[in-house]
C-alpha cells in the first residue's frame, strides 16, 4: 500500500526493492551523512521497508526494519530505524512514515506473516520529539518503556492480537446478533436448560404485561 500526496510519494517496499534501488538508497544514506560507511549503508538499505520521494522523484526519507530479539521485553520485534533529509525534518514526515509502516506491518501480522515478531521497537533520537512528547502512549499507540544509556526514549508498538509467547493471533469474530436489544444477552447452559426455559417464559410474560400497563397508563379517556 502506498501513500501519495501533492508533496511526496510514500512507498511500502519491504522485501520488494531491486538491487539498483538498494544501491540508490545506500548512496543516499552516505551522501546525507547518515551512514558514511559504505558497508553499513548497504546493510541498512537491504532492510528498507519504506521510502519517500518528493514531487520530483528525489529521495527524502527512508525507514528500515530489522527483526531482533529485545531482551528487555523478552520477545522479538521489528526494530525501526528511520532517516529524513534535513530540509524535511519539520514537516512531521517521520511521524507519518512511522504510522504508515506500522499499519502495513500490522496487516501483514494479522494475515499470518511472522507471528513470532509481535510489534515495532524504536529508539527516539529526535530532539524535538523527546522535548515535546511526554505522553506514556502516543495517539498512534507507541508505548514509552524507558530510556537507554544515552537517555533516548524507547517506545514499542504491539500489533493487534499479539501474544507475548509468540503464538499466532486469534482471528477476530464478528459479534453475534442479539434480538434482545442492548443490555441483554442470551446464553444457553446445557445442564440448566429446563430452568432457563421457565425463566424465559416468565420474563417474556412480565415484559408483555409491563408494556400493557404502561400503554394503559398513557391512554386518554375517549370523548
Amino acid at each position: 500500500m502506498d501513500n501519495t500526496t501533492d508533496d511526496y510519494d510514500m512507498r511500502f517496499c519491504l522485501g520488494e526493492l531491486t538491487q539498483a534501488e538498494r544501491d540508490e538508497l545506500a548512496t543516499y544514506l552516505q551522501n546525507e551523512g547518515a551512514l558514511p560507511d559504505a558497508v553499513e549503508a548497504k546493510a541498512r538499505a537491504a532492510h528498507t521497508a519504506a521510502v519517500v520521494r518528493d514531487e520530483n522523484g528525489v529521495l527524502i526519507a527512508q525507514l528500515a526494519l530489522e527483526p531482533r530479539y529485545v531482551e528487555q521485553l523478552d520477545n522479538r520485534f521489528w526494530v525501526v530505524t528511520a532517516y529524513v533529509s534535513r530540509e524535511h525534518r519539520h514537516s512531521a514526515l517521520s511521524r507519518q512514515m512511522n504510522v504508515f509502516v506500522c499499519n502495513n506491518m500490522e496487516q501483514r501480522f494479522l494475515a499470518g506473516d511472522s507471528p513470532d515478531i509481535i510489534g515495532l521497537f524504536m529508539v527516539v533520537q529526535t530532539r524535538s520529539f523527546k522535548n515535546l512528547r511526554n505522553d506514556a502512549v502516543t495517539p498512534h499507540g507507541f508505548v514509552f518503556i524507558g530510556r537507554n544509556e544515552r537517555g533516548d526514549n524507547m517506545r514499542v508498538y504491539y500489533f493487534r492480537g499479539a501474544n507475548i509467547d509468540g503464538s499466532p493471533p486469534e482471528l477476530e469474530r464478528a459479534p453475534e446478533r442479539s434480538e434482545l436489544g442492548e443490555g441483554y444477552r442470551l446464553e444457553v447452559v446445557r445442564d440448566q436448560l429446563d430452568g432457563l426455559c421457565s425463566w424465559w417464559q416468565s420474563f417474556c410474560s412480565e415484559r408483555v404485561h409491563s408494556r400493557i400497563q404502561i400503554r394503559r397508563s398513557y391512554e386518554r379517556p375517549r370523548r
